[in-house]
């Protein structure tokens, strides 16, 4: 199964994610923190016309609802 296949299919050890205001963020982190839950900073978000998903460290980006490398 390839890289682009498996983050397609899984959601590759992220459970549950919060959008958060990028003002909010570090507090967000600290009151997952407070209660228990591990919590990290996963990415941000930018306005994308044709609403793509890159995943950095992989190098992929989604196009026409599949994860091709750039």
């Amino acid at each position: 199964i390839t890289a682009a296949d498996m983050y397609l299919v899984y959601n590759m050890g992220v459970a549950f994610c919060a959008i958060v205001p990028e003002a909010d963020a570090a507090r967000a982190i600290a009151i997952g923190g407070a209660c228990g839950i591990p919590a990290w900073r996963l990415g941000t978000c930018n306005a994308d016309a044709e609403k793509r998903v890159h995943l950095a460290p992989p190098r992929l980006r989604s196009e026409d609802g599949h994860f091709a490398s750039y």
